[in-house]
């Protein structure tokens, strides 16, 4: 499979479906640790990481690479569904059925 940037929220999930923890958050930075404690992972949290440091933190976790990358398709579908919920919920048919507040006369 061919690396490419990922967004450190999305690296987050998939790590903690592998059994990692959240152990601080420090600024930009997620400090993780596997279930048995072990080595520490720091990940950034909000922008893209880089495809070396994604690889690097895969090394250090011990999670075989296919395994990984099918966890983070799991938590991509399961983003994309609750996206495509919210948007369905407030779309353009739902605000039409929700009445406007009326404005007093002396404003208008």
């Amino acid at each position: 499979m061919k690396t490419t940037t990922i967004s450190g929220k999305l690296v987050v999930r998939a790590l903690e479906l592998n059994g990692y923890v959240q152990k601080k958050v420090k600024g930009n930075h997620i400090l993780m640790t596997g279930y048995k404690g072990g080595n520490y992972l720091v990940i950034q949290a909000n922008g893209e990481i880089p495809s070396f440091h994604l690889m690097n933190v895969l090394s250090m976790s011990g999670i075989p690479r296919k395994v990984f990358f099918q966890s983070l398709a799991k938590v991509k579908s399961k983003m994309e569904r609750s996206e495509s919920l919210f948007t369905t919920i407030f779309s353009k048919k739902n605000k039409e059925q929700v009445p406007e507040k009326k404005r007093p006369k002396s404003l208008n």
